[in-house]
């Protein structure tokens, strides 16, 4: 007898007071604000211009290119927080370029400065401010760099490239959930 009541009142209890009810942990919300995920040197001083290809395996590399005479750097950022410098090649050339297409899967297109109407200039290094504007009523700067001269995106993982005198930064900035995509993915899984 004992045993046919002791279920029902348990069942009861569980019903009439839901905070005993297991449940999941709350998920840990990511930070908003850009954050530097990886730092990596590079033997250069300047980098001009960055663009991103995967290769056959899977892998993301990274190309910096620096100015003629100096090098490209080729940075695996496959894991964006464990990047690894694969290589560095000096290409001749005369003292600059300009832009860089990739055409295909292992072609990059490279425009080559004419010798004699190559400017003296040095490349114009900027400092760039990541604005966190999650907040309209408190929009503020929460990243600076300084002689920044090249930036590429990976829109795909949230990722900005950033190259400076001091190497390559990866910042990670975060976007709210897309409302339509968010409701399509419960309805799908709901069925």
């Amino acid at each position: 007898m004992r045993h046919r009541l002791a279920i029902p009142l348990v069942t009861l209890l569980a019903m009439a007071c839901p905070h005993l009810q297991a449940k999941d942990p709350p998920k840990a919300q990511p930070s908003k604000s850009p954050e530097v995920v990886a730092h990596i040197p590079l033997n250069s001083a300047a980098t001009v211009q960055m663009f991103t290809r995967r290769d056959g395996k899977g892998r993301l590399f990274l190309y910096a290119l620096h100015p003629a005479g100096d090098a490209v750097s080729v940075v695996d950022i496959t894991d964006a927080a464990r990047p690894a410098l694969v290589t560095q090649v000096a290409y001749p050339g005369p003292t600059g370029y300009g832009n860089v297409q990739t055409i295909g899967t292992n072609t990059a297109l490279v425009e080559i400065a004419d010798p004699a109407a190559a400017p003296a200039n040095p490349l114009p290094a900027k400092t760039l401010a990541l604005l966190d504007i999650s907040d309209p009523a408190a929009p503020h700067i929460t990243l600076r760099f300084a002689g920044v001269t090249a930036v590429s995106r990976d829109d795909s993982r949230s990722l900005l490239f950033i190259a400076n005198n001091e190497g390559l930064w990866i910042v990670r900035h975060y976007e709210p959930p897309d409302i339509g995509v968010t409701a399509w993915e419960n309805f799908v899984s709901a069925r």
